[in-house]
């Protein structure tokens, strides 16, 4: 991690090192836990709630708002959702470094902040497998949020056997989640044929999930497959395990979230742009969850930068100044009429008064 001190180590940083296509999110703080976590999942994790009642605010703020919106703002109704502050599975994220590091000096001055670098080789054919994005949904029976009715505007995880290598970030797997990346090794559309059983102990050696994998429920589950699968060749249920919606959730919920696999990032960029969006050339990652059921919490998509730069506190103001004179403020990342207001407000100056009133004396 690179500790930036000025606007200028910042830009030549980008320029040496960063000389490439990515998106930003940048934080005024450590978050911890819930850095790049999208405010859907705060909100449930702040107030004991469930997805479910994610999905339903949505649907009641709907019922309030829905009369006076227009055909395109109903198609891209979680985005707008979210450009209007309520709580969605939306993580805000930006292609223009500058917004990015304004959000991460503007709070909290006695804090370090962050500016988090996404990789989007998207278009690069030589350097696409580097992405850490994907445009297209994992299951192609899914239809684009923006092609649903308003209470379909969401997604749940769960394997298909169109998930494949290009889907996946292949090297984060590895280095973060190996016990998913050895299903992935050994995997044709996410079947793991491990050698024998002790090479799957040991695998899973010292963790609950190895509970899991032999415990009743799973085994029954694996018989019925086997059976399925190959009534000519006998095979082990503990060995051979077919990840489908079933074993998802258990790979993930025993395990509070930690085989959640790294797969890329979904990209949402609405049909339309909000006035907001326009000045900070915002786009969305939607963040996938677990949720089945309507007592489920679930777990969400692990959201890992590529690079992480951090601003030390005492620097933000210094950088937050530079900011401003070259036009990156309050007034230009709202832009709307409180804002610009706001931005009058912290930082009206003699000068400023000199320029409307030449001739002012005070």
């Amino acid at each position: 991690m690179m500790d930036i001190t000025s606007l200028q180590d910042y830009i030549s940083l980008l320029d040496e090192r960063f000389n490439g296509q990515y998106f930003f999110r940048g934080e005024s703080t450590d978050f911890g836990d819930t850095k790049n976590m999208a405010s859907g999942y705060r909100w449930i994790r702040d107030n004991n709630r469930r997805f479910l009642d994610l999905i339903h605010m949505r649907h009641e703020y709907f019922r309030e708002v829905g009369a006076h919106i227009n055909a395109q703002e109903k198609s891209n109704f979680i985005a707008y959702a979210q450009h209007h502050g309520l709580p969605t599975e939306l993580l805000d994220i930006t292609a223009n470094p500058l917004v990015a590091l304004y959000f991460a000096v503007s709070k909290n001055p006695d804090e370090n902040g962050f500016v988090y670098l996404f990789d989007n080789n998207l278009y690069s054919s030589k350097e696409r497998d580097k992405s850490q994005f994907i445009l297209d949904l994992y299951n192609p029976n899914l239809a684009r949020l923006d092609h649903l009715p308003v209470e379909q505007q969401f997604h749940k995880f769960f394997w298909t056997d169109e998930i494949d290598e290009s889907m996946i970030q292949k090297s984060l797997l590895e280095e973060v989640n190996s016990f998913v990346f050895r299903i992935f090794q050994k995997s044709k559309i996410l079947n793991l044929h491990a050698e024998n059983k002790l090479q799957l102990e040991k695998i899973t050696k010292g963790d609950k999930l190895k509970a899991t994998l032999y415990s009743s429920n799973f085994q029954r589950r694996s018989e019925l497959r086997k059976t399925a699968l190959d009534r000519e060749t006998p095979i082990d249920p503990i060995v051979l395990m077919r990840i489908d919606i079933s074993e998802t959730f258990d790979l993930i919920d025993v395990t509070d979230g930690k085989y959640f696999p790294q797969l890329k990032y979904l990209l949402i960029q609405p049909s339309i742009v909000f006035d907001r969006m326009k000045n900070q050339q915002g786009a969305f990652i939607y963040q996938l969850n677990t949720s089945h059921g309507s007592a489920s919490k679930g777990y969400m998509q692990p959201i890992i930068a590529a690079d992480t730069l951090s601003i030390p506190s005492e620097h933000k103001q210094k950088i937050l100044r530079q900011l401003d004179n070259v036009g990156i403020n309050q007034m230009f990342i709202y832009s709307d009429d409180d804002n610009i207001a706001g931005y009058y407000k912290q930082n009206y100056s003699r000068s400023i008064q000199q320029e409307l009133d030449p001739f002012h004396r005070s």
